[in-house]
């Protein structure tokens, strides 16, 4: 299709009559002679007659050709790459269509309609494409979808399809049948997608135009975004961002966090659970209601009291499990604009009771009876804690594999198979306690625990050192810290810990670690600074020590103050082996699954959340000892069940949460991503006002090849014209007498029309 970038010359195409009125005058020049000599002249006229007439025509016709490309080439005439001119041109236009289907699109309008941002969008997509067909322009277009873009995954919903407008009835049903997802997928990422599409064919000219809320976190200036724009610039193509969010920045409440702290989770004993909500507001929230589940029971509410603008709030509540083995909980608050963050899930794995085995290098086992009746004081008061208390000198006859915590009480020089024992058990997810006292030697410690940075422990001890007794009552010496394993620590302060007093310490000296290994935290102190208490994490497992004995002898701490039990408690939670578990997975994350030592079940099922029926996994589809789970897409609840042995049936649940970096509703501004997409050839178009917006087609300017064709028109007018006068002038020296002289006036006549 040609069409014209200065249409207002073709106004000058009536001046197509002028050689036509010339011609007409010309003939009206023709001068009546009578003569008696008619014979030869009117034989001559007989035989010339037509082909004469044939060359003034030709003539007539080009030179009105001529003036009609001078017209024309005024009008400047492009060529568009539709159904034929894309074959003249050999640039097709291969438009993408790129529709955001992320969590974010499932807002509502925040002035109380029921439409939903991505609704908008599929009605905009398939307004645009009703526009295509009605243009009548011819063009492959490919339709591809945020959620199908990822790290090493296309799959486009279209590509490359030529459109017709029989094949746009197909298609809006297509797009009808689109819901938004869960996906977190930022929109760039299928500005991406769209360019590896259209890179894959070259000669193609490329107009990619995306439906999105556009997020802000997705579009501050970053890297990425900068070679986006490169890639677009290059490629010379040309970009359309259809914004579908009418009202931008409308209050938003989510729920961010719902997770067991790294304390014990056992039978009939409360289990702390820290909850957060994030308010992606410009004003507080107060008085805000969360319900909490727990195995379909609904729980009392925990209420925050306030929450800033722009803030997340935390705050502790505790559940009882009311028996051993998983535990659903949810926690959930009411309904927004965007209900898909108003639920957050976690399967939490409460065990019958945590074993601790505790090694006292006394035989009497009197510091031991100390640790005793602080983890498991008997009676009413219920721990979870079942303690059993060995001489150290008789670990060899223990099977650590049937504890959760090994606690070593002045222990001194442990046997080497012992010590090969301990180190594979904190290893494979054990806990491993350490407590100084005179039977330990520094240097035996350090050859034996320390090992040069490969042991338990990444410190060395040095030899018992007093303290001075304090002058008065109150002042202790010990500062509790706060490391992010033990948060309950925070609270010891003031006249809890005023009154204990540490005479006699092992000096700690914290080594530093080569490798990646996670350093060592202090968690007690003496007033001086000196650390008392380290924690530090071993293979999958984790170990502490504390550079005092936990007796009486080289302190009061166990006898004069609650913190010692407080202390023991919290430190034993941390370090107890926990029940086997998966942790929470995000929506687009693959569930994975281990089986250590090689052993594999011939067949594995599992139901991901929101899915109803089981699939399966056979042995033929492990990889390496493992097995990776199709991806998460919808939140909730999922199992996994296998049977390594006829009969031991073992079934996990596993929850799956969104990315709550969608609930952030804010979009950036219109002003924002022409800046981003500065030199591209870029618009922003509401998806309400599509009238403005048509597709471009690739166009080729034919003033070029029109000013050739011109030339030659001229050339070949000139030729034809020299042609027929040289033609007439031989005819007539041809003649002579009457018949010549008549043939002579006819030659003049036939001149004068050529003239």
């Amino acid at each position: 299709m040609i069409q014209y970038s200065r249409p207002e010359f073709l106004w000058a195409l009536p001046l197509l009559a002028i050689p036509v009125i010339i011609h007409l005058i010309n003939r009206l020049r023709y001068r009546r002679i009578r003569f008696a000599a008619t014979r030869f002249l009117l034989e001559s006229q007989q035989r010339y007659k037509v082909r004469v007439l044939l060359r003034e025509w030709f003539l007539l016709v080009l030179r009105v050709f001529v003036v009609g490309v001078l017209i024309l080439l005024f009008a400047r005439p492009q060529l568009r790459s539709d159904q034929w001119g894309s074959e003249l041109l050999g640039r097709a236009v291969h438009l993408i269509l790129v529709l955001d289907d992320s969590l974010s699109m499932q807002a509502r309008d925040p002035l109380g309609g029921t439409e939903s941002t991505f609704d908008r969008a599929k009605q905009a997509l398939s307004s645009l494409l009703r526009q295509i067909a009605a243009g009548g322009a011819s063009l492959r277009i490919s339709l591809l979808r945020l959620s199908q873009v990822g790290p090493g995954q296309l799959r486009a919903d279209l590509a490359g399809e030529a459109i017709t407008p029989e094949s746009i009835s197909r298609v809006e049903g297509l797009v009808r049948s689109f819901s938004p997802t869960f996906s977190a997928v930022p929109a760039p990422q299928g500005l991406e997608a769209a360019l590896e599409m259209a890179e894959v064919t070259s000669g193609e000219g490329t107009e990619i135009v995306l439906f999105s809320d556009f997020q802000q976190r997705d579009w501050e200036l970053s890297p990425q975004l900068a070679t986006i724009r490169d890639r677009l610039l290059e490629r010379g193509a040309r970009l359309t961002l259809i914004w579908c969010r009418e009202n931008g920045g409308p209050r938003n409440l989510a729920v961010m966090g719902l997770e067991g702290s790294d304390g014990i989770c056992v039978e009939g004993v409360p289990v702390k659970l820290r909850l957060g909500v994030a308010n992606y507001s410009d004003r507080p929230v107060r008085d805000l209601p969360v319900v909490i589940y727990c195995e379909n029971q609904v729980l009392p509410p925990v209420i925050f009291s306030e929450i800033l603008p722009w803030q997340t709030a935390f705050q502790d509540c505790f559940v009882v499990p009311g028996q051993a083995g998983q535990l659903r909980l949810s926690a959930e608050i009411g309904g927004d604009i965007l209900e898909a963050d108003n639920r957050r899930f976690v399967v939490l794995s409460a065990a019958k009771a945590i074993r601790v085995l505790l090694a006292d290098g006394d035989p009497q086992g009197v510091d031991a009876q100390y640790v005793e009746a602080a983890l498991a004081p008997g009676g009413v008061v219920q721990t979870g804690f079942v303690c059993r208390r060995v001489w150290a000198g008789a670990l060899s006859a223990e099977d650590f594999n049937l504890w959760d915590l090994v606690i070593l009480v002045n222990p001194g020089r442990v046997e080497p198979p012992v010590l090969a024992q301990l180190e594979r058990f904190v290893a494979a997810g054990g806990g491993l306690g350490y407590f100084v006292g005179e039977k330990v030697e520094p240097a035996s410690f350090q050859e034996q625990f320390f090992r040069g940075g490969e042991g338990l422990f990444p410190v060395t001890l040095g030899p018992p050192k007093d303290r001075p007794a304090p002058l008065l009552v109150g002042e202790g010496n010990l500062r509790f810290e706060d490391p992010p394993g033990l948060p309950g620590l925070k609270v010891l302060s003031g006249p809890v810990v005023s009154s204990v007093f540490v005479t006699r310490h092992m000096p700690l000296e914290m080594k530093t670690l080569a490798g990646d290994k996670t350093p060592a935290e202090i968690f007690l102190r003496l007033s001086d600074g000196m650390p008392l208490g380290v924690v530090f994490s071993f293979g999958s497992g984790k170990t502490a020590i504390i550079a005092t004995t936990a007796g009486p002898r080289w302190n009061n701490w166990a006898r004069v103050s609650p913190s010692y039990v407080v202390t023991l408690l919290e430190l034993a939670g941390y370090l107890a082996r926990k029940p086997v578990g998966f942790p929470p997975v995000t929506i687009g994350q693959s569930l994975k699954l281990a089986f250590p030592g090689g052993e594999m079940p011939p067949m594995v099922r599992y139901r991901l959340p929101g899915i109803e029926l089981q699939s399966e996994l056979t042995y033929e589809q492990f990889q390496d000892g493992s097995i990776e789970f199709p991806p998460v897409t919808i939140p909730g609840f999922g199992e996994v069940e296998w049977e390594l042995k006829p009969g031991e049936k073992t079934i996990q649940i596993f929850a799956g949460n969104v990315d709550c970096r969608e609930s952030d509703l804010r979009t950036s501004s219109p002003e924002q991503l022409r800046q981003i997409f500065a030199g591209v050839p870029a618009e922003v178009i509401s998806a309400t006002n599509l009238a403005g917006y048509s597709v471009r087609v690739e166009t080729a300017d034919l003033v070029p090849p029109g000013l050739l064709v011109l030339l030659g028109a001229v050339v070949l007018e000139r030729l034809v014209s020299f042609l027929i006068a040289r033609s007439l002038s031989d005819r007539r020296t041809g003649f002579s007498g009457e018949a010549g002289r008549g043939m002579r006036l006819r030659t003049s006549l036939v001149e004068s029309t050529t003239g």
